[in-house]
């Protein structure tokens, strides 16, 4: 079970890769783009072109979260763990993702996405009940998960600052322990 992926490699001329650009702009608006990979639903998109002594190279790569897998070990990260659970490797990575996000949009005093800190928040109370990965940082985790959940509702930047930073912090004083 692999992530859903699509991918694009041809040569082209100046003339055609402003067409090729005009038509995966059609793909993202949802509109029929011949030759061109399907943008909807897309977690990633690689774009390459490469100039060769007059001969141009156009790749495209588009990854979907249909069914992503690991990186590094290639295991599928959908899918429920015990208990009907996701494997805590898969939510893991989800709540680096989300928590990427939030972290680079504080950071620049602008507010995060809604479903970033909805899905950041709902991760991380279900990591509170996997027992064996840092249980005794769990209650000083869960109180700087509220904060930052009280300072969102409340619209305050600086305090969503904070939140950010205890986050980062309680994440970096367990996995100095566990990982």
């Amino acid at each position: 079970m692999g992530s859903a992926d699509s991918k694009i490699s041809k040569i082209v001329t100046p003339e055609e890769l402003a067409t090729a650009f005009r038509e995966l702009a059609d793909s993202l608006e949802g509109k029929d783009a011949a030759g061109m990979p399907d943008l909807k639903d897309f977690s990633k998109i690689k774009i390459g072109v490469k100039n060769d002594y007059g001969q141009i190279t156009l790749k495209v790569k588009v990854k979907s979260e249909a069914c992503e897998v690991c990186e590094e070990c290639g295991e599928p990260l959908a899918g429920p763990g015990p208990e009907g659970k996701p494997k805590y490797k898969s939510l893991k990575k989800r709540m680096k993702s989300s928590f990427k996000v939030i972290s680079s949009a504080v950071n620049q005093a602008v507010m995060p996405p809604q479903a970033a800190i909805e899905a950041f928040i709902a991760d991380s109370r279900l990591m509170i009940t996997y027992p064996g990965y840092g249980d005794e940082f769990y209650a000083a985790y869960d109180k700087a998960v509220d904060d930052f959940e009280t300072a969102v509702a409340a619209g305050d930047m600086a305090a969503m600052h904070a939140a950010v930073h205890e986050l980062n912090h309680q994440k970096s004083v367990c996995h100095d322990i566990h990982m």
